[in-house]
């Protein structure tokens, strides 16, 4: 039986295998990072939390339901001061993850492969070994008949704003072949010929995304992280310039530490300013690069005029929605239909006298009905299905929403002579 001892949360190096997707875009990134401090938020806290309650046990138990699982998420994680709302969340998830990972293991071992798990397995990685990483899971997973081995990697992603790619993934890759070289090193018969690379996010849908790889492709990809590498090493090693090794990019600076003291970001946000801020080319990289009277005014910029200019952005997509509902076409732009929130029916009664059926007080404060997300919790502590609100809620249908035509959103099919 596991012991529910509280969890404790923790642990990177120069090129770690998390940050190759920025440093392949923009070299210079890994070394301007390098003495800044590391920063932490409520979502990466939550993170580690997850990736902690995986470390701690990744098998499904059937005998055990999801509140099992929440339940013991609070026990382990009791001296983390989550929310309630945090804490069922990620025992939910937790629930969901084993489940796959026991339906991926069934599927490999109904083929006959035996399966030997490494779990958070700290690996020098295969492009320089002073760097290492940690992989959340892999499997060895043998063919007894041929004595071939076939490789899964595997990394949880906990976020749910960004949808973390499979496709040629520089840090899965990495995982990968470090992976391989770390067993070959205690066995040198292992003759891998497949790897499978897996990334799951439990907060998105579908979770799971996979990639499947022969030696030799995988083997292909890498050599563009290795080419990489080298010259992250070459920028660091020999003092290059950093701004001439520097990329603005969004996917290399959403997440970058180094973007107050970097030139060349700070100058593309300079043009973007106008007469805010000074031209920083000629300013030390060494500490930001505003000035304190530069940064007053960024500060009343904000206050006093970006809402002026967000209230004018509104006026004149309103407009323009208008012209776009009217029949009018505009290059490059498109109407979707908004996002809206799932909300109660307008029949107080029904709402309280069928909850109160299934034996949940619906009713707050003697006056309002209780939040949606208040009701489901009731429904789940009760074991009843969520079915029982499909007749209660009703999921507005969006107002009309002008965008870029880039936005992967299906646009609106507006009948002039219909509900508009």
């Amino acid at each position: 039986k596991a012991k529910e001892t509280p969890l404790t949360l923790d642990g990177h190096s120069f090129m770690s295998p998390s940050a190759l997707h920025r440093a392949l875009v923009c070299p210079a990134s890994v070394t301007m990072c390098k003495d800044l401090p590391e920063e932490t938020s409520v979502y990466a806290e939550e993170g580690t939390a997850f990736h902690a309650l995986l470390e701690y046990d990744n098998t499904f138990y059937e005998s055990m339901n999801e509140q099992s699982y929440i339940e013991l998420a609070k026990k382990l994680l009791e001296n983390k001061h989550f929310s309630d709302s945090v804490i069922q969340e990620l025992g939910e998830n937790w629930y969901k993850t084993t489940k796959f990972l026991s339906e991926v293991r069934k599927g490999i071992t109904d083929r006959g492969f035996e399966i030997k798990e490494y779990k958070e397995v700290k690996m020098p990685m295969y492009y320089n070994e002073n760097d290492s990483g940690t992989m959340d899971l892999g499997w060895l997973c043998r063919n007894p008949k041929t004595d071939k081995y076939l490789v899964v990697a595997l990394d949880y992603k906990y976020g749910r704003g960004v949808d973390v790619s499979v496709e040629n993934n520089p840090q899965l890759i990495s995982y990968a072949l470090s992976f391989i070289n770390y067993v070959q090193k205690k066995c040198k018969s292992v003759d891998v010929v497949a790897v499978q690379t897996i990334i799951y996010q439990p907060r998105l849908e579908p979770s799971a995304k996979r990639k499947g790889y022969k030696i030799s492709e995988l083997l292909e990809q890498a050599k563009f992280i290795n080419d990489g590498v080298e010259v992250v090493y070459d920028v660091y090693n020999n003092n290059k310039d950093l701004y001439e090794y520097s990329h603005v990019s969004d996917e290399g600076c959403k997440f970058c530490k180094a973007k107050s003291i970097c030139k060349k970001y700070n100058e593309e946000m300079t043009v973007l300013l106008g007469d805010i801020v000074e031209d920083v080319s000629t300013k030390s990289v060494s500490k930001m690069v505003l000035t304190d009277e530069e940064i007053k005014k960024l500060l009343e910029f904000e206050k006093f005029v970006l809402p002026k200019i967000e209230e004018y952005i509104k006026v004149i997509k309103s407009s323009v929605e208008q012209r776009m509902i009217a029949g009018e076409n505009i290059e490059g732009l498109k109407l979707v239909s908004s996002t809206t929130r799932i909300k109660w029916i307008d029949d107080k009664d029904k709402i309280i006298n069928t909850l109160q059926e299934v034996g949940i007080d619906a009713v707050d404060h003697a006056v309002s009905i209780k939040p949606i997300g208040a009701i489901k919790k009731l429904i789940k502590t009760n074991k009843l299905e969520d079915t029982i609100l499909k007749d209660l809620t009703v999921l507005p249908e969006g107002k009309p929403q002008v965008v870029l035509d880039t936005d992967n959103r299906e646009a609106l099919s507006i009948n002039l002579l219909g509900d508009l």
